[in-house]
């Protein structure tokens, strides 16, 4: 993920140094009266406020991202190792999951049923 961590600094630097020169340009402009100065040092203030905060959103998501891939894989893992010890304990083929239809007609928001079965043998 090195080109997204790039892209991050380049952004980061990128909306710091805009906001800097609109500090900057703010600061040197003699003919612009003090209340509107204010108000823009308001702003970009807020501005920055505002782009902190969605920095450390973005990292604490990225963060729990890749929380939950590690947890995937241990889960994909742990169903490999179980799916491989059955297959081992029975006659060497795998167990199959199978969906079983209710009899009749569905009705909307009836559970479907899901059985382990182990293969005829």
């Amino acid at each position: 993920m090195m080109d997204g961590d790039k892209m991050a600094e380049e952004v980061d630097e990128g909306t710091a140094n805009a906001l800097n020169l609109v500090v900057l340009t703010t600061e040197r402009s003699a003919n612009i009266k003090k209340k509107l100065k204010q108000t823009i040092y308001e702003t970009v203030s807020t501005l920055i406020n505002l782009f902190v905060k969605l920095k450390n959103n973005c990292e604490v998501k990225s963060s729990k991202i890749c929380d939950l891939e590690a947890e995937v894989s241990k889960v994909k893992t742990e169903l490999q190792r179980l799916t491989t010890d059955k297959a081992k304990k029975g006659n060497g083929e795998p167990f199959v999951n199978s969906i079983q239809e209710p009899a009749g007609p569905r009705v909307h928001g009836a559970p479907t049923v899901i059985s382990r079965q182990e293969p005829a043998g």
